[in-house]
């Protein structure tokens, strides 16, 4: 089911043709020993990639876990006779050193790579997600993929759902981007995940009949970690537009991270914890926080705006959350920001 932004057509016309041809692809002429279980692709998605790899001709493809998805795509990108490329990452050196000595004995293959990547935790927006420490240079600067797989990492590892912001890394606009077991609740997470911070960057849909879940995602617009948060601040603007038109002055609470002129354009804004223009840090605790609102001597009708580097303060400043809940009325909640309109004739 889609939400948002859609597939293009020619997307989806390609989907459609895979689809249909997908019933037809013998995985045994592979070469590649063909053993499904619960930590691989199904056989169904495996003849649905090779009949992809025939419609899409991808000149670049990149899986995040590799293994019997690996073999199956190096023979299907050689048998289309177009010059592919196909880069595989797995946190597991003797997993990756199994799907070599295969691939050797595999006699159709593509061009490929595979390489070692621990897992570890980096921050994307708010949040610390794995995502593969990939080693500067293994994957060439220029490497756009046409076509991405995330089959992981494990779900015992800390699961996929850092992985949509390393494939930004590599994606260009219109790059396919393929998650298995997206039926499972943690990667449906991830894609509620994805659809709020990328937005209108990409369009989701669930692909029918596979049994373990199957979601296509095109990337609209590559948004790498660089530019994470300069994304985030323009849509966050977007939503905060409507409602700042309407105040004089707004308070914003953020860590001091944003730029307070890319958020609230065109109005005064006052940053909370800022002194003679520097920031000082959060406050102490609640009771600070509280002595800081107050001296602030708000005007009826102002905006107080929780931006999201500054959204664990709902979980660190409890008796501060009380009082704004009383002095304040919600009025906006995204995955961005929390807006509050202080009532008139409060205190």
């Amino acid at each position: 089911m889609e939400v948002g932004v859609q597939l293009s057509d020619e997307m989806r016309d390609t989907l459609a043709d895979a689809l249909r041809g997908h019933a037809t692809v013998d995985l045994r002429r592979t070469g590649f020993p063909v053993e499904t279980n619960s930590w691989t692709l199904d056989r169904h998605t495996l003849q649905f990639l090779v009949s992809l790899v025939r419609v899409l001709k991808p000149k670049h493809i990149l899986e995040f876990g590799g293994g019997l998805s690996t073999g199956v795509l190096a023979w299907a990108c050689a048998q289309i006779a177009f010059p592919t490329e196909l880069v595989s990452i797995d946190h597991d050196p003797h997993f990756l050193r199994s799907t070599l000595r295969e691939l050797r004995r595999q006699e159709a293959k593509c061009d490929f790579s595979l390489h070692h990547a621990p897992l570890v935790l980096r921050p994307c927006l708010d949040q610390l997600l794995p995502i593969y420490d990939l080693e500067p240079g293994s994957v060439p600067s220029a490497f756009h993929a046409d076509l991405i797989l995330i089959d992981g990492p494990p779900l015992a590892l800390g699961g996929r759902a850092g992985m949509l912001f390393q494939a930004m890394e590599f994606a260009k606009s219109g790059t396919l981007i393929l998650l298995d077991d997206s039926a499972r609740r943690e990667e449906r997470q991830a894609l509620a995940l994805w659809r709020e911070t990328f937005g209108e960057a990409i369009a989701i849909v669930d692909l029918e009949s596979f049994p373990k879940g199957l979601s296509a995602i095109q990337v609209q617009e590559p948004v790498p970690l660089k530019r994470l948060a300069e994304y985030t601040s323009q849509l966050a603007a977007r939503e905060l537009r409507p409602l700042v038109a309407q105040v004089e002055k707004c308070v914003l609470i953020d860590n001091g991270l944003c730029c307070a002129e890319q958020l609230v354009p065109n109005r005064p804004v006052c940053r909370f914890g800022e002194k003679e223009g520097i920031f000082a840090g959060p406050p102490a605790d609640s009771s600070a926080a509280v002595v800081e609102l107050q001296q602030l001597d708000l005007s009826p009708a102002a905006l107080l705006i929780f931006a999201w580097p500054a959204f664990w303060w709902f979980d660190c400043y409890a008796d501060f959350l009380k009082v704004i809940r009383t002095h304040f009325t919600s009025v906006l909640e995204t995955p961005r920001v929390r807006v509050f309109r202080r009532e008139k004739g409060s205190t």
